[in-house]
């Protein structure tokens, strides 16, 4: 199958052109800058397609599993499900609610790396090295029939703070959410799809700075630092209200330090250690509203 073409259903008729854009093309130069061949500026390009699994056409399956959730009206109060006792509508998944997108397009991640190598003395180099990622043409699980619009119901909530409870000393102010309206309710208004939605890139920089003494005189010792700026969306390009108002971006640097090394001691022991340190995982406060 071309790379540059993604056929989700299995659509195999289909015949393509393969043209430059079908390939995953990667590239590499090094140039001395000395005399001596101490001094190296290296440069990479690559071209990686993202791999769909084996598994993505279940979701198209109308012989696999299909749910349709809605809440239970116990009408007449004896705490049994009884037909008819359907109430308001709140989910549904498989098939039924899917639908295939026959333009949708294979997401890539362009990389572009950078780096200077010097031989400073004898078994010992230092490296200065910048990497770029950019991921495009991702796509994201769109409910085509229910549009940002009909997101137009304004609730409000007050945030409970970091101890999640109402009405303590650590509470915030209001926060507004919003609920499609009865027009775009039931299960007539799920159709989803995975659509190559327009602006969703991450992209990464990251700059690295190493040194290695290579084994000579009974040891050895590598260590280096690594600082990445993360560009990346949340959960795709918000499609309602609710994940448009409040961050849907992630943006921060994270950073990891190495430092390892051996020592080779008599009678052909050798003693190794390493230590490593590197920032957290970023994570956010959340908070359930509830009507």
């Amino acid at each position: 199958k071309p790379a540059g073409r993604f056929y989700p259903a299995g659509d195999f008729a289909k015949q393509d052109v393969l043209t430059w854009r079908d390939w995953a093309p990667r590239v590499g130069v090094s140039l001395p800058l000395d005399k001596d061949n101490r001094t190296v500026l290296k440069a990479t390009y690559g071209w990686y397609n993202f791999a769909t699994q084996a598994n993505y056409s279940d979701t198209y399956n109308r012989n696999a599993l299909s749910t349709t959730t809605y809440r239970w009206n116990d009408l007449n109060g004896n705490r049994d499900y009884d037909d008819g006792e359907f109430g308001s509508f709140v989910s549904a998944t498989g098939a039924s609610a899917s639908a295939i997108n026959p333009d949708l397009k294979q997401p890539k991640t362009h990389e572009i790396t950078t780096s200077l190598e010097r031989q400073v003395a004898a078994n010992f180099s230092t490296r200065l090295s910048y990497v770029y990622r950019r991921e495009v043409d991702r796509y994201q699980n769109i409910n085509v029939l229910r549009p940002y619009e009909a997101y137009s119901i304004p609730i409000t909530g007050k945030d409970p703070g970091p101890d999640g409870v109402l009405n303590t000393a650590d509470d915030g102010g209001a926060v507004t959410y919003y609920d499609y309206s009865a027009a775009f309710a039931g299960s007539a208004f799920v159709r989803n799809m995975d659509v190559n939605t327009e602006g969703f890139e991450n992209s990464y920089n990251s700059v690295e700075v190493a040194a290695q003494k290579r084994m000579s005189n009974k040891w050895q010792l590598v260590t280096s630092f690594l600082a990445t700026k993360v560009d990346t969306w949340r959960n795709g390009v918000p499609q309602d209200p609710n994940n448009d108002n409040y961050f849907p971006k992630a943006k921060y640097w994270e950073w990891n330090f190495k430092l390892s090394g051996s020592y080779e001691l008599p009678w052909g022991v050798q003693a190794a250690a390493m230590f490593t340190s590197q920032s957290g995982a970023t994570w956010a406060r959340e908070a359930r509203f509830t009507t």
